[in-house]
């Protein structure tokens, strides 16, 4: 079984890389599949904390980097995250460990955070490994983007947020990546219809970002509440519009042909004004 890895990215911060990351992971955990969620983002990690596992990071992808523990050593388990088929390989908090080519100062090589998760996806024997990066774009980015079969860069409805995924989805296609996917994030769609509003369309966030779209994921309070911890995290019976969204982009990524908005009433109904 060969291992898929989807690594998911934007040059913009604040777009809600890790919580695309984090749904995505999950949804395809619950269709059943075996997924290692990667934090790669060494200045901002914060998947051990959505998951609501913090107190139980003991090593993190950088000792594993460094030869200090085995892959599956720093690996939070299934058991762990209580989402069967789930796994998470855990970032160091509050960029204590840089990441740099010349290994300065302590400092880890790309190469070696990437061989890093190759190992721990070999020891686990996953099918999807779902590797979350920072904003920005670095000599990590590049490395992960090298391993990555595909690439989603996540997006919002913010004029900056669509011009930094048109350079990110460039400077990927410049390495060469052809399977690059556009995620949008927190999409409104009420001010998306109201004219007055003047926000952008669907086919106008698609043709800037020159990057075929994956999915949209509607606005959830509910689901910032749950990330905040502010709210019981549950993930079976009824899904959320939210939910339902990531369920869609997971259904795509495994090769299914669903439409964007499967399941979702509320963008179903409005799907040809919301393209507009």
């Amino acid at each position: 079984m060969e291992t898929k890895f989807i690594m998911i990215s934007s040059s913009k911060g604040g777009v809600g890389k890790s919580t695309a990351a984090l749904g995505i992971s999950t949804r395809l955990a619950l269709l059943g599949e075996s997924v290692l969620l990667c934090d790669l983002d060494f200045g901002n990690a914060c998947l051990d904390i959505l998951l609501g596992v913090e107190d139980r990071v003991l090593y993190t992808v950088s000792d594993v980097a460094k030869k200090n523990c085995r892959a599956k050593d720093a690996v939070i388990t299934e058991n762990e995250t209580n989402i069967n088929g789930l796994a998470l390989l855990p970032c160091p908090a509050g960029a204590t460990v840089k990441v740099a080519e010349d290994e300065a100062d302590g400092a880890i090589s790309p190469k070696a955070v990437i061989e890093a998760v190759k190992a721990a996806a070999e020891e686990l024997h996953c099918r999807y490994v779902v590797i979350d990066t920072g904003a920005g774009v670095s000599a990590l980015t590049d490395e992960a983007a090298q391993l990555a079969h595909t690439i989603l860069v996540v997006a919002s409805h913010n004029p900056i947020s669509l011009r930094a995924a048109e350079g990110t989805v460039a400077r990927f296609s410049k390495l060469g990546k052809r399977d690059i996917r556009l995620v949008i994030n927190s999409f409104e769609a009420k001010s998306t219809i109201n004219k007055k509003y003047q926000r952008k369309g669907l086919l106008d966030i698609i043709d800037l970002s020159r990057a075929p779209l994956v999915g949209v994921v509607p606005y959830d309070y509910g689901l910032l509440l749950s990330h905040e911890g502010l709210v019981l995290k549950t993930f079976s019976g009824e899904m959320s519009d939210a939910d339902k969204a990531f369920h869609n982009i997971a259904l795509r990524l495994m090769g299914e042909d669903v439409p964007v908005f499967n399941g979702i009433k509320k963008l179903r109904r409005k799907r040809v004004q919301l393209y507009k």
